[in-house]
C-alpha cells in the first residue's frame, strides 16, 4: 500500500504505516519493545508511542514488502478485541476512535489507492523478492483492490 510522508496527526486517525515495510533503528526502541497487552494493535501502539516520544519517521520511496490480507486475519475475525485495543489507544495516545473521523479515514483510503496506483504506474518495479511475469499488473491490482480478502492470482 502506498504510504504518505509521516504525519503525526494523520497517524492518530489511521494506521497508515504498513508493518511489513518498517525498518527501525534499535536505539529508537525501549522496553517493552512491543506491548503484548495489545493483541490486535501491537504495531500501531508502537508507532504512536514512538511518535509521542518525538522519534523521527522517514518514508522510503520504494516497494520493500507486500502484505497479504488473508480471509481469516484478525482484523476481520476479532472485532471485539480490535474495539477494545482501539479504545485503549484513544485513552493512551489520543488516537481517534473507530466511529470518529470516518469520512477522513475514507478519504485517506481513497487517496492511498489513487496515489499508489499512480506511483506504481511510474515506478521502476525492481522488487527484492521473487516476482510474477508481470509485477506491475499485480501490484496495481493489489493497490487498487487491497481491501478485498483474496490475493491476486499472480502473487499466489
Amino acid at each position: 500500500l502506498w504510504a504518505p510522508p509521516f504525519n503525526a496527526g494523520l497517524l492518530k486517525i489511521v494506521d497508515f504505516i504498513t508493518q511489513p515495510g518498517v525498518f527501525i533503528r534499535r536505539k529508537a526502541l525501549c522496553e517493552p519493545m512491543l506491548d503484548e497487552a495489545y493483541h490486535f494493535a501491537l504495531d500501531y501502539e508502537l508507532w504512536l508511542r514512538l511518535a509521542a516520544t518525538g522519534k523521527r519517521f522517514a518514508r522510503i520511496p520504494r516497494i520493500v514488502g507486500i502484505d497479504r490480507h488473508q480471509p481469516g486475519r484478525k482484523s476481520l475475525t476479532m472485532l471485539d478485541v480490535h474495539a477494545e485495543n482501539t479504545q485503549r489507544l484513544v485513552e493512551g495516545y489520543g488516537a481517534v476512535g473507530a466511529d470518529a473521523q470516518v469520512g477522513r479515514r475514507s478519504r485517506f483510503y481513497l487517496q492511498q489507492r489513487i496515489a499508489g496506483a499512480a506511483w506504481i504506474g511510474r515506478a521502476r518495479v525492481d522488487l527484492a523478492f521473487a516476482t510474477p511475469p508481470n509485477p506491475r499488473k499485480g501490484l496495481l491490482r493489489r493497490q487498487i483492490f487491497s481491501r478485498r480478502s483474496s490475493w491476486p492470482t499472480e502473487y499466489r
